[in-house]
């Protein structure tokens, strides 16, 4: 955790610590965030195997509830079982546990914002993002949450700012900063600027299946179909 304040995370680091003395469960769920990360099925399974154990080695972190809540808002998002409202739901259900034990924990907040989202709750996503904002305003990751939240309540503008602001607070911004950020350029016709977004996302995750199917989009808007065509093929 000292490692990651210096180096990386700053002081939103020391959220990973907080609420457990078992540093197996600690160990687990920040690997189970991490891993979801990477876009794939196998990578999901594994995430969520080590969420649970993570769990069961300590009931009451938030961490580890969020980390789970997470896994299956990833199942949801890219339909893997076709059960996309089903896991929606598990995960917000999962997210308000978590928020429960702890709703000072980024990851708690996020998977709360982005399953009320997904079930078509957007106004309760921006609350829940704005008030966790007011709360910790120089925490990236929240405020990337409230970039995401407002994305997709339509807020394009608004959403461009606050992941802007996001990547300014965070020397080294996970990928999902820049997929979402290019995701809200592209509500606002700004093809070329999410083209290079997705671009160097892909560079640093090549198998990241939201991406391939964003710039396709992009692609496909900007009259290149034979790329298009290529990126989906991609995703296939």
């Amino acid at each position: 955790t000292s490692l990651r304040v210096k180096l990386t995370d700053g002081e939103g680091a020391r959220v990973w610590a907080r609420g457990t003395n078992n540093i197996v469960a600690w160990q687990y769920a920040i690997r189970a965030i991490e891993l979801t990360q990477q876009f794939t099925l196998s990578s999901y399974l594994e995430a969520r195997e080590l969420a649970q154990k993570a769990t069961e080695l300590d009931p009451d972190y938030a961490v580890a509830w969020a980390a789970l809540a997470l896994t299956y808002w990833f199942e949801g998002r890219l339909d893997y079982t076709g059960n996309s409202d089903e896991m929606f739901v598990q995960a917000d259900e999962l997210a308000k546990y978590a928020m429960a034990l702890d709703d000072s924990v980024p990851w708690a907040i996020g998977t709360s914002v982005v399953a009320a989202a997904s079930l078509g709750r957007f106004d309760e996503g921006v609350s829940i993002a704005e008030r966790s904002f007011r709360r910790y305003p120089g925490n990236a990751d929240i405020r990337g949450f409230l970039g995401f939240a407002l994305m997709n309540a339509g807020n394009y503008h608004a959403a461009v700012e606050n992941f802007r602001a996001a990547i300014s607070l965070n020397p080294f911004p996970p990928t999902w900063y820049r997929i979402t950020l290019a995701r809200a350029l592209v509500g606002l016709d700004a093809f070329a600027e999410a083209e290079t977004l997705f671009s160097e996302v892909l560079e640093a995750t090549p198998a990241n299946i939201l991406a391939w199917l964003h710039l396709a989009y992009v692609y496909s808007q900007t009259g290149r179909a034979a790329d298009a065509a290529n990126a989906i093929a991609e995703v296939h």
